[in-house]
């Protein structure tokens, strides 16, 4: 049950924010975009709970915030190494993963998270969130840049899957 108290203290967070910030709790896309957390929170919740190691992996107090949306979701159920900070796992036979949604791009959770972050003020119906997402969509791609060349410079393999990968965070663009 314990593990369940970020998801609610998020939500709580979140609607503090968003409800406070309209001055009304009747905005339905506000409920909209806080359901969409709560399912992806708690499905990646369960997720992590299976396997207590990669719970402690990804939860690490020095990392920084990680994504649950659908497509991060669906990154870390396929690659057993994605974590918010990155550390090359030599200790646990760190390998490229090619399976999966990194079968298209090389960089799918960070796709998840720019996406997501990006359709906020579209779900919110709101202009006013669209800077402050942009900024974010925009630093995770340079955090997907700087992440690729250390993967290709530290990462045995990684090389050959980038040769093979062509794409890091947008399918036929980047």
């Amino acid at each position: 049950m314990r593990r369940f108290i970020p998801v609610v203290f998020s939500l709580v967070i979140t609607s503090v924010c968003h409800f406070t910030a309209a001055g009304t709790l009747t905005w339905p896309t506000a409920w909209l975009l806080l359901g969409l957390n709560f399912v992806a929170s708690l499905a990646n919740t369960l997720l992590m709970s299976r396997n207590p190691d990669l719970l402690a992996e990804r939860t690490n107090v020095r990392a920084s915030q990680s994504s649950d949306k659908l497509l991060v979701a669906w990154a870390m159920r396929t690659n057993t190494f994605f974590s918010a900070v990155l550390r090359i796992q030599k200790d646990c036979g760190h390998r490229p993963i090619t399976t999966g949604p990194y079968a298209l791009i090389r960089h799918p959770g960070y796709t998840g998270m720019a996406t997501f972050t990006l359709a906020t003020p579209l779900i919110l119906n709101a202009k006013w969130p669209f800077p402050p997402a942009a900024a974010t969509a925009t630093l995770t791609a340079v955090r997907t840049a700087l992440e690729d060349q250390i993967l290709q410079r530290e990462l045995e393999g990684y090389s050959d899957y980038a040769r093979r990968t062509k794409y890091r965070l947008l399918p036929l663009i980047w």
